[in-house]
């Protein structure tokens, strides 16, 4: 197979290879340590603490995902459609995916910014290596431990140490579907930050994970060692957070994003007010939307909000949509894929033909108005649904926090037909 980029680009625009940039850019690992393609691509199985960075970009598997990835018969290669199987399920449910957002303007057309990633990819399957060509990586590393202030309910309990401690106390997380992976404890990573870091001449964007990337001091301890490469002021900084917090303990991230080229945050913000600190438990508004302020006031700051769409959620997205607005935010969605029980598709049927009539009305973006009106447009299922609010009751029980899932959501409360 032989291509040049104008010919690739142009397979790409008009959808003949289902291209995404990520196994070509991007070095990424999960909360157990385990390398995958990008942060929602399932785990490749090989152990970040064990594997060298390139040895794994030059693995059999990610050599035969990139492959897939440029030929006319790879949207429908086994490998894709296993380790892209959210990307992959989103754009035949919703139309669109994450994929779709990195790799396509909002016209549908190429976008320009992955030039230099295709040469990269045509170079790489011309010559069977994988190697960086200029600045042009995209690290995001999540091993540095899972702490987290909040316990957030549709969060598998392994992301954040808060629901790991509450789970122990309660055991509420078994009475949904949530995946039963756990947190790797014991690996030292120290070895791959030394690897990642000779990287650096060729990082365009370094992400913050978590838990809370926020309250994480072994982040900022690798941060200082990134800025001490002196590279940093050609490398975008991106982090998703709550917002809850700038700081843990002498640790402040304010200072830090004068030492980048950009930094981008994506807002894990729910909804607003009352609502989001529900769904995003020990969570405070008014410390969210005080942070936020700070943080628009600083000229190299990029934000965005990351809404996950679940059952309660989408309930009060309006109220969400229009703080965006009104605050000159962007917000983007994805649907909660697990556990299935808190799907939105699960609500009354009465209740989702009227979020659909209100977000047709009210949604001036075609992808965020197909991803909602595709989720609701799914069948739903009773038991699903019932589960979802049991589970949502024991939490208030546990919890005790004068906060009560009927009382702020009565929606849940209209009869379920299908």
């Amino acid at each position: 197979m032989q291509y040049d980029t104008n010919e690739l680009k142009k397979k790409i625009e008009d959808k003949k290879v289902w291209f995404c940039p990520r196994p070509f850019d991007h070095i990424y690992n999960n909360t157990d340590g385990l390398y995958a393609v990008c942060c929602i691509g399932e785990g490749i199985g090989t152990h970040s603490a064990k594997i060298h960075p390139l040895d794994h970009m030059n693995s059999d598997t990610m050599n035969e995902l990139r492959y897939d990835m440029v030929t006319e018969n790879g949207g429908d290669s086994p490998l894709i459609n296993r380790l892209c199987r959210q990307c992959k399920n989103a754009e035949k449910q919703y139309g669109t995916s994450e994929r779709m957002r990195f790799v396509y303007t909002q016209n549908g057309d190429y976008n320009p910014k992955h030039d230099l990633i295709l040469e990269q990819a045509m170079d790489s399957i011309a010559t069977g290596e994988w190697k960086p060509i200029g600045r042009m990586l995209y690290v995001q590393l999540r091993h540095f431990g899972n702490q987290c202030n909040l316990d957030c309910f549709m969060c598998h309990p392994r992301n954040s140490s808060t629901r790991v401690r509450q789970d122990e106390i309660h055991d509420t997380a078994k009475m949904l579907r949530f995946d039963p992976q756990n947190y790797d404890m014991t690996s030292d990573f120290s070895k791959l930050n030394e690897q990642i870091l000779e990287l650096a001449p060729y990082i365009k964007h370094w992400s913050v994970q978590g838990g809370e990337p926020l309250i994480m001091r072994n982040q900022y301890k690798v941060l200082d060692s990134l800025i001490k490469t002196g590279h940093s002021h050609e490398i975008n900084l991106e982090m998703n957070t709550n917002a809850t917090v700038l700081a843990s303990g002498k640790h402040r991230i304010l200072p830090y994003f004068e030492k980048f080229e950009k930094v981008f945050i994506n807002l894990s913000i729910d909804s607003v007010g009352e609502y989001n600190d529900y769904i995003r438990r020990r969570s405070k508004w008014s410390d969210i939307e005080d942070n936020i302020r700070i943080l628009k006031g600083i000229p190299n700051v990029q934000l965005e909000v990351l809404c996950v769409l679940s059952v309660l959620s989408v309930l009060q997205f309006d109220k969400l949509l229009k703080w965006g607005m009104d605050n000159d935010i962007l917000i983007k969605t994805i649907v909660v894929e697990g556990p299935p029980e808190l799907h939105p598709r699960h609500l009354p049927s009465s209740v989702k033909k009227a979020l659909i009539d209100k977000h047709s009305d009210s949604i001036r973006s075609q992808d965020l108005l197909d991803v909602i009106v595709g989720a609701l447009s799914m069948s739903g299922d009773k038991t699903m649904f019932d589960k979802a609010v049991a589970y949502c009751e024991a939490q208030d029980r546990s919890y005790n926090f004068n906060m009560d899932v009927h009382n702020l959501f009565p929606e849940l409360d209209i009869p379920y037909y299908e």
